[in-house]
């Protein structure tokens, strides 16, 4: 599919800033039920449950991105073996936002994110029976 003309259209009309710009992603996703279905025992996932795809970008124009990545692995304190890092290894067993605003490993990220001005979160959801009965 070609996305030349709605590219345009976002950049020149609605004047969206940034869109040249270019991004190392890394994300983790959530609740991806990939088929929401029902049946005669109801729904074959939590109605309730949002998909979510988020993460940061990381501008491929700066400075080493490896470099910068493998700085918050170690501020983590994650084993040198370790792949990559999942909401669960930062949330720690918190159950709500004011408990995981009081984890430690929420604030090393944080304050990498403030120290690190190449560094973006980007975040979506989508309500799955929404999405379901409505595309």
């Amino acid at each position: 599919m070609d996305y030349t003309e709605f590219y345009k259209h976002v950049k020149n009309e609605l004047k969206v800033t940034g869109t040249d710009n270019q991004f190392h992603l890394y994300y983790d996703e959530t609740n991806n039920f990939r088929s929401f279905k029902v049946d005669d025992k109801g729904f074959n996932a939590d109605e309730h449950a949002y998909f979510i795809l988020g993460g940061i970008g990381i501008k491929t124009d700066s400075h080493d991105i490896v470099e910068g990545v493998d700085s918050l692995f170690s501020k983590f304190g994650m084993q040198a073996n370790a792949q990559e890092i999942k909401f669960k290894h930062i949330k720690n067993g918190a159950n709500n936002f004011i408990e995981l605003m009081d984890k430690k490993r929420v604030k090393v990220f944080l304050n990498w994110l403030y120290e690190n001005d190449n560094v973006f979160i980007h975040y979506n959801y989508v309500d799955n029976f929404y999405f379901s009965i409505c595309s």
